[in-house]
């Protein structure tokens, strides 16, 4: 962050030892046209994530003591000294030194169990109807995903909680069916579930004791609601189709944040209006009385879900004359419908579909394929994810403006650290395979 703004000493990197003033005076920060120690110039609203300019086994401290009206956290405690060493001891000369090494062995057991039930009805031998219920658990653990300075223990109570998170729960109920129709030529199966998630884990970004961390937390709940059908149909001794359909009804119904960031109140409410900043909490794990605004995100689809996605193939085989061998010819399609990026559902990826065909030969020690995949050259989003949000944090990241990549459809503002993966380009290639042995 940036420095000397509670008033402690700053050594600027273009000063000489001797001139040590650069915050001793309001506004008890640095001139904004000079460089913090590393060369980054600096301001009121300045943010450096450990490493960005350096090291990150440093520590930007006063170098008085405490009996000189310095702050208990000079260097030289750090060092064991009662001051820092300007002579050439130090290997760092501008008031920083080596952070201790905290080596940390943690554990936590989680014990639980993941029991199924289901009950089957043949009403023939060609059609059966079954229900169940299941239930799975994501374990909990420690987050590694830390950014930052943020370590094991960033408001440093002792407690390792910053990085900790609880196991996940999913119940699964679901009612379905399979059956086998016109003497075996159809197959067709089909279910409706629903989801129930308790605590489920995401991965967020918070500020702890000042520190920029990225953990994994829980939520309270989320539902998903859905059916899933899919048709295999052996047309002929040649001809066989396939399609595949799931409709997805996803809701977040206990997802609330306390959160003093801009950016994410500005999120939330691109994505639902309703939500504002009508109320107010403290900012929990903080040992100040900072407050927040309660933000929801109840009522918003999950992110990545898309409402419609359907699978179709269809296949050809024949005889190759009188080779002995096989051809076939086979086109695969897949659809999925928009979906957010997100869980403020703010930014939306469109719709895409792709188009893939392969024709082979089929020999009894070799076959070989001609293979065209992304067959009209789509270049629409398939997939990505966002820079996670900050609910504990009192800034945002950067945000960009238009144009947006193809396929999203963006709200007022697009974060500009998101990851989009699009599809391949269309390619057409041959392959082919050999076996030996009997």
């Amino acid at each position: 962050m940036t420095p000397c703004l509670n008033g402690q000493l700053y050594f600027s990197a273009n000063s000489q030892f001797a001139d040590q003033s650069g915050c001793d005076n309001p506004p008890f920060s640095p001139d904004k046209s000079e460089t913090a120690n590393g060369g980054f110039a600096t301001g009121p609203s300045a943010v450096l994530l450990c490493g960005q300019i350096g090291r990150c086994d440093r520590l930007g401290l006063a170098n008085t003591p405490v009996a000189d009206g310095g702050s208990p956290w000079y260097a030289g405690n750090l060092a064991g000294n009662p001051y820092s060493d300007f002579d050439g001891n130090s290997w760092w000369p501008f008031g920083y030194q080596p952070s201790p090494r905290n080596a940390q062995s943690l554990d936590r057991t989680d014990r639980y169990w993941a029991p199924k039930a289901t009950f089957e009805y043949f009403w023939n031998e060609d059609v059966m109807t079954y229900t169940s219920w299941s239930r799975g658990i994501k374990p909990g653990g420690f987050s590694l995903l830390t950014s930052g300075a943020f370590g094991l223990d960033a408001n440093l109570d002792g407690v390792y909680d910053e990085i900790e998170f609880d196991p996940e729960r999913l119940d699964v109920w679901e009612v379905g069916y399979k059956t086998t129709l016109a003497d075996g030529r159809v197959r067709m199966n089909g279910s409706f579930f629903y989801q129930d998630f308790k605590d489920k884990q995401i991965t967020v970004q918070k500020v702890t004791a000042g520190t920029t961390g990225t953990e994994v937390d829980n939520i309270s709940g989320s539902e998903v609601r859905g059916f899933e059908t899919d048709v295999t149909w052996q047309i002929d001794d040649n001809w066989q189709a396939q399609v595949g359909y799931t409709f997805l009804s996803s809701e977040y119904t206990d997802y609330t944040v306390i959160t003093p960031a801009g950016g994410d109140i500005a999120r939330i409410n691109a994505g639902n209006p309703s939500e504002t900043c009508d109320e107010l909490a403290f900012i929990p794990g903080e040992d100040s009385n900072a407050t927040g605004c309660v933000m929801s995100y109840n009522g918003n689809d999950l992110e990545r879900a898309p409402r419609n996605a359907v699978l179709a193939n269809i296949s050809y085989t024949n005889n190759l004359f009188d080779t002995g061998m096989e051809w076939y010819g086979e086109t695969n399609f897949r659809y999925q419908d928009s979906r957010y990026l997100e869980a403020s559902n703010e930014t939306e990826f469109r719709a895409y579909s792709l188009t893939d065909l392969r024709f082979g030969i089929l020999g009894d020690r070799w076959d070989a394929q001609v293979f065209i995949t992304n067959v009209f050259d789509s270049d629409v989003v398939i997939s990505g994810g966002p820079n996670p949000g900050i609910p504990t944090g009192s800034f945002g990241f950067g945000l960009s403006t238009p144009p947006f990549p193809p396929g999203v459809n963006a709200g007022p503002k697009l974060p500009s650290d998101v990851f989009l993966n699009l599809p391949d380009p269309r390619i057409i290639g041959v392959s082919g395979k050999m076996r030996f042995g009997g």
